[in-house]
């Protein structure tokens, strides 16, 4: 999408529904059910996909990336998971008062 003009550039399809986006070092990520997250570059191209948690938990309600790392709420296990940029898992965190994790910056 170009912001200026508002003008569709390119159209990227996935097999599955994909939501939860996210735009780091010229590199855009999008969680997809059933897959993980896919990390594509500012033309659309896709470069990978990323496993891990991201691919097992379902009710991924947001995302967000650092230049190493890919954090993310589950919405369902009141968790937030925060793994490498190769897919390995970092840390978990959970907390009792933790319920319907959604937002994370």
């Amino acid at each position: 999408m170009n912001i200026i003009d508002n003008n569709v550039q390119t159209k990227v399809i996935f097999d599955s529904s994909c939501s939860r986006i996210s735009y780091q070092n010229r590199k855009i990520y999008i969680k997809v059910d059933n897959e993980g997250t896919v990390e594509l570059d500012v033309s659309g191209n896709r470069l990978r996909t990323i496993g891990g948690k991201f691919a097992e938990a379902g009710w991924i309600f947001h995302i967000t990336t650092t230049k190493n790392r890919i954090c993310c709420t589950d919405f369902e296990k009141d968790a937030v998971y925060c793994c490498s940029m190769r897919g390995e898992d970092i840390w978990t965190f959970t907390e009792q008062s933790l319920v319907n994790a959604r937002g994370i910056l």
